[in-house]
């Protein structure tokens, strides 16, 4: 598989979640993790503490905060 695109949503409190797709081939294919590594464009974004959070499929995540001046 191969990394395809995200998808981000902005939530209400300064969170926006961020959403990673790949694209599966079908063939072989051995169980490894392939990280992704891209950039993601969030927009204009107001000043002040934002949420950054990075969704797995099952439906947990990682969370970061941004501050924004």
């Amino acid at each position: 598989y191969k990394w395809a695109y995200a998808q981000t949503t902005n939530l209400p409190g300064n969170v926006t979640e961020i959403r990673s797709y790949a694209s599966v081939a079908f063939g072989m294919c051995p169980m490894v993790i392939v990280p992704f590594h891209k950039e993601v464009r969030l927009g204009r974004l107001n000043s002040g503490i934002h949420v950054i959070r990075f969704m797995n499929s099952d439906g947990t995540y990682l969370e970061e905060q941004m501050k924004i001046e």
